[in-house]
This record gives C-alpha cells, sequence and structure tokens, in this order.
C-alpha cells in the first residue's frame, strides 16, 4: 500500500511539474496603413521604419522565439516594393514589430501574422 501511495505522490508531483512549466505557443496578427498613426512607408524616399509593440496576453517564464510573416502588401505599381520586417526588443511580455523600407519604395499598407513559441 505504501508503495502505491509512493508511485501515486510521484505521479502527481511529475504532473504538477510538468503543467507548470508548459508554455503556450501565442499567435495574433498585424496591419499598419496610411491611417495608422505615424505611418511614413508611403512618403519620400530613403530609409523609413515604421514599428508596432504587441503585448502577449499571457508573459513567458523565460524569452520566447517569434516569427513574422507578411499576407498582405499595398505597394506603389510605379517603384519597386522593397521591405524587410522583423521581431525586435523581444521580452517575456512582447515585442516589436519593426517594418522597414528603403530607396524611392512606396507601401501603402502591410499585414502579417505572429507566432511566439518556447525555446
Amino acid at each position: 500500500m505504501k508503495r502505491l501511495i509512493s508511485l501515486a505522490v510521484v505521479f502527481l508531483l511529475f504532473a504538477f511539474i510538468s503543467n507548470t512549466n508548459a508554455q503556450q505557443i501565442l499567435h495574433g496578427t498585424f496591419k499598419a496603413d496610411i491611417n495608422s498613426e505615424g505611418f511614413t512607408l508611403d512618403k519620400n524616399s530613403g530609409d523609413r521604419v515604421y514599428t508596432m509593440y504587441v503585448k502577449f496576453e499571457k508573459g513567458y517564464e523565460k524569452v520566447p522565439s517569434v516569427i513574422v510573416s507578411v499576407n498582405k502588401l499595398d505597394a506603389s505599381k510605379e517603384t519597386n516594393a522593397r521591405f524587410e520586417i522583423s521581431a525586435e526588443a523581444i521580452s517575456r511580455d512582447g515585442f516589436t514589430i519593426k517594418i522597414k523600407t528603403w530607396s524611392d519604395s512606396k507601401i501603402f499598407g502591410i499585414g502579417g501574422n505572429w507566432i511566439a513559441f518556447p525555446d
């Protein structure tokens, strides 16, 4: 009987530790366009950057990895559509999406997805 109780306690302890260390995969969408405050990717020429902060619904125990992708791009047909997108300043609580364009490119709108997962 003691062996059975000991085994049950070990099993419950393992289940508790596994559950408390489990981290979720979080995901979401983003979009920015000419109506977004501070958006200048459609203006002038040269390097231009637009950033937006994403706060996680629930913070991570350790800094996660983040992937961003683009699924919408509204750009001028008169110039090349040059852009670079990245996740910057990643913390346990959130990260910044950085969208950059350069030269004479004009981006009127851009959107996509992000996914955060434990390392």
